[in-house]
């Protein structure tokens, strides 16, 4: 448990950060002054996502307990998800490095950038989506901490998948289809 919270702290902060810089209008003409703060959010992700896989490593012993075919699943997919966050981490920082070849008036990459990442984000949730739905039915099944949590836990995830699809393809989803796993 505290390791999923500070795996979720961490990277909320790596985040945040990104956030703030993408949301600056023209924030490529001046990325490079954001060079440590991009620099440390980025390695805070990528804390987070090798954290995710020593957390599916730890909880593998428990897990065969009870499928070992789903504590593997588990595995394989918090390496995916890991995988993900180190190719976006990858390509904030290219930003860095292509900041000085393209003109001052950048606002379709700008515009690109943001693209690309936020999809990557949806991406990266739907994929640590599916790897919660056998996480929280493996949680059910072993009775490791009551049951009305693991079933919570399932109805979030599904509610978390609902809102990024809808994301997905274009659509504003209720910021409230997100609170459920917030509240996990």
């Amino acid at each position: 448990l505290i390791l999923f919270i500070l795996n979720t702290l961490i990277y909320g902060m790596g985040e945040s950060i990104i956030q703030s810089i993408f949301s600056v209008p023209g924030f490529l003409a001046t990325i490079s002054t954001y060079r440590p703060e991009i620099v440390i959010a980025v390695l805070l992700q990528i804390v987070c996502g090798f954290g995710v896989i020593w957390r599916a490593i730890a909880m593998y012993p428990i897990f065969k307990q009870y499928s070992d075919r789903i504590g593997i699943w588990y595995i394989a997919n918090r390496v995916i998800e890991c995988s993900l966050i180190v190719i976006s981490c990858l390509r904030v920082l290219r930003l860095l490095t292509i900041q000085n070849q393209i003109p001052t008036q950048s606002t379709l990459l700008e515009i690109s950038s943001n693209s690309e990442y936020h999809f990557g984000f949806l991406l990266l949730c739907i994929v640590l989506s599916f790897g919660a739905l056998p996480f929280y039915f493996l949680l059910f099944k072993s009775n490791l901490i009551p049951r009305f949590i693991s079933i919570w836990g399932l109805l979030a995830v599904i509610s978390m998948i609902t809102g990024n699809l809808i994301d997905m393809l274009g659509y504003k989803p209720m910021l409230e289809l997100y609170y459920p796993m917030g509240f996990n």
